[in-house]
């Protein structure tokens, strides 16, 4: 062996690379978009439900039904002569109604029977009902002249009134609707961590914690995918690899396009703004779907978890058209968002990562209410972590290393999807 010497100061040059091992900053910047899973916090904020079985049933009861539209009137059973004119207090005429129109009244009951072009309207008493499918009709006497021709209109819509008895009357035939039910299923979700035994105490020597920050970061990939397949989720049942039932969950945009697909609407295929610029008429179109989703409502305020870029374009066309208004400063699940007013309901606009980041998604918007959404995990499996001596507790052989992480059974229970909706094509030209 030759030793080498120096003389004088001994600098960083004159050692061996190995004599200066690297050393790190041990505090990691974690970049994390702003406001990650905000489905989740409105979803938690509602109540998280439990289940006892994997499959999930439940029902919806819709508001009350007492109104309808008049297909035709005419003067004879047969429903062969149509009424011109002529209607006097008193005179009987049939109207042509959907089988389940006629299903909802009795004799005795009263309707508001209404020209929906120009409002004018009468009453009548309902006499009698015949159910034949389409071929359905209800015989009503008229409490007053026709005077404006509202049986011979061509939109003709109908409104149920209080019904009347008269002195000593029997109770009437009862009513009873059967609730809408709904299903879907849980599914198993997990995110892990894993480590050898020497790649773990590397870790530790130059950013200590790192065991930690791998359970967050598994958590927070979780959470985000759940938020993702809470609204795109595609019920699926099939056999996974290890040959065991492998399930998926159904999210609230894939229940709408099955239930209320006519609340998924592109902007640029509405023929109502055809050719129209959104700056034009967007918000036209956005005061259209508001009326549409407000129907049934049960809060006096929508939602909507969108992009950056569709707040930019609505900020656009707000400048545009002054009947309408955005406020700012507003603080909802900690967040700061902006009210969009002048719509049948304000809407709360909502920046959404998943909506901002993805190209695919930059001009759409998911519209919802406070309470409509739940997250449902499955009893005694709810969100756990489950540890090296958990596992080793399962049956699984010890290595020299580590592996252990998150699972949860859950599924997504929504309701009132009539209130909700999914919009596509903001900021774009009308090419309808």
């Amino acid at each position: 062996m030759s030793d080498t010497y120096k003389q004088g100061a001994i600098s960083t040059v004159d050692r061996l690379d190995t004599m200066h091992p690297q050393e790190w900053i041990q505090l990691i910047y974690q970049l994390k978009l702003f406001n990650t899973a905000p489905i989740n916090a409105i979803a938690q904020a509602a109540g998280t439900m439990s289940t006892r079985s994997k499959d999930i049933n439940w029902k919806e009861e819709d508001v009350l039904k007492m109104e309808g539209t008049v297909t035709d009137v005419y003067t004879n059973s047969s429903l062969a002569s149509a009424y011109v004119s002529g209607g006097v207090v008193g005179s009987n005429y049939y109207l042509k109604v959907a089988e389940q129109d006629a299903t909802i009244m009795q004799a005795g009951d009263a309707l508001t029977i209404a020209n929906t072009a120009n409002d004018d309207f009468i009453s009548a008493a309902v006499v009698n009902t015949f159910k034949n499918g389409a071929s359905s009709w209800v015989l009503i006497r008229l409490l007053e002249a026709d005077t404006d021709l509202v049986l011979a209109a061509a939109s003709i819509a109908y409104t149920l009134q209080a019904d009347a008895r008269p002195e000593g009357s029997e109770l009437p035939g009862a009513f009873f609707r059967d609730p809408t039910a709904y299903s879907n299923q849980t599914q198993i979700s997990m995110g892990s961590i894993e480590f050898t035994g020497t790649e773990l105490a590397e870790s530790e020597r130059h950013s200590p914690k790192a065991k930690e920050r791998a359970q967050q970061m598994a958590l927070a990939r979780m959470m985000e995918a759940q938020e993702e397949s809470m609204l795109f989720g595609v019920y699926s049942r099939t056999t996974g690899a290890n040959g065991k039932e492998l399930r998926r969950t159904r999210g609230v945009i894939s229940a709408l396009k099955a239930a209320v697909p006519g609340n998924i609407v592109d902007w640029t295929a509405d023929t109502d703004y055809s050719g129209d610029t959104f700056d034009k008429s967007g918000l036209k179109w956005l005061r259209k779907m508001s009326l549409q989703f407000a129907a049934k409502a049960t809060q006096p305020e929508k939602l909507v978890f969108t992009s950056l870029n569709v707040i930019a374009k609505i900020n656009q066309a707000v400048e545009y058209n002054t009947q309408y208004n955005i406020t700012k400063g507003e603080s909802i699940f900690g967040i700061k968002v902006m009210r969009l007013t002048g719509l049948a309901q304000d809407w709360v606009l909502i920046p959404h990562p998943r909506f901002t980041k993805n190209t695919a998604r930059q001009r759409s918007a998911f519209i919802t209410e406070r309470g409509l959404i739940n997250k449902v995990v499955f009893e005694g499996r709810g969100m756990k972590y489950v540890d090296d001596a958990g596992l080793a507790a399962g049956g699984y052989n010890w290595v020299d290393g580590l592996k252990e992480g998150w699972v949860e059974e859950w599924a997504t229970h929504y309701n009132n999807l009539e209130s909700q909706g999914f919009l596509t094509g903001f900021g774009l030209d009308n090419a309808a």
